[in-house]
């Protein structure tokens, strides 16, 4: 049996979880500023991270996000 994904946000309110592993990802993103990847802190669709990045550079003009790709889970190997 799977477990409800329950997402919370800032105000400490319940989100009802919008979760299809067909169609939404976590998605990796790079501002302009930083050399490193960061991770979205929800899934997202192809349009939903579009939105997301224009939302953000619109918010953060100074550092926006200038580059993103779908976040894939790799198996490590030793």
């Amino acid at each position: 049996m799977e477990a409800d994904l329950v997402i919370v946000n800032s105000e400490n309110q319940n989100i009802p979880p919008v979760v299809n592993k067909n169609k939404v990802w976590q998605w990796l993103y790079k501002t302009k500023n930083s050399p490193l990847w960061d991770i979205t802190p929800m899934y997202l669709s192809k349009r939903g991270i579009i939105e997301y990045v224009e939302n953000y550079n619109a918010q953060i003009q100074m550092n926006p996000i200038v580059d993103y790709g779908r976040a894939k889970i790799t198996k490590s190997t030793k």
